[in-house]
């Protein structure tokens, strides 16, 4: 086994599969029921936690059932950045509650 993921090669791979088999493209005019399946974005300054393992893997279950089940289905993966322009204005003014560390911190892998 090779100790360096072969990045490039790999990617452009399943990118060329996903695009040949459709897989991320929802008819909306298709005949059969239509999906919508959000879970909740992750904030950007967030630390994660076993909370987003739960709350992703659920939302994937339920879009592959959905799928399985002939559903048209649209299930985005989006970012929360609606509270990082507050939050940055907090931080340059000094006024930030509880800073929360950042996953590869120190105070992170004590957790």
């Amino acid at each position: 086994m090779s100790e360096k993921y072969p990045f490039q090669t790999l990617e452009k791979k399943w990118q060329k599969r996903w695009a040949d088999d459709a897989l991320f493209v929802a008819d909306p005019q298709a005949a059969a029921d239509k999906f919508y399946c959000l879970t909740m974005f992750p904030y950007p300054s967030g630390v994660l936690h076993m909370g987003h393992v739960i709350n992703y893997t659920l939302g994937d279950i339920i879009a592959r059932y959905k799928r399985l089940r002939g559903h048209t289905l649209v299930s985005p993966m989006g970012w929360d950045s609606f509270g990082l322009p507050r939050k940055t204005r907090r931080s340059a003014r000094g006024r930030i509650r509880n800073p929360l560390p950042m996953p590869t911190s120190p105070a992170c892998a004590s957790r």
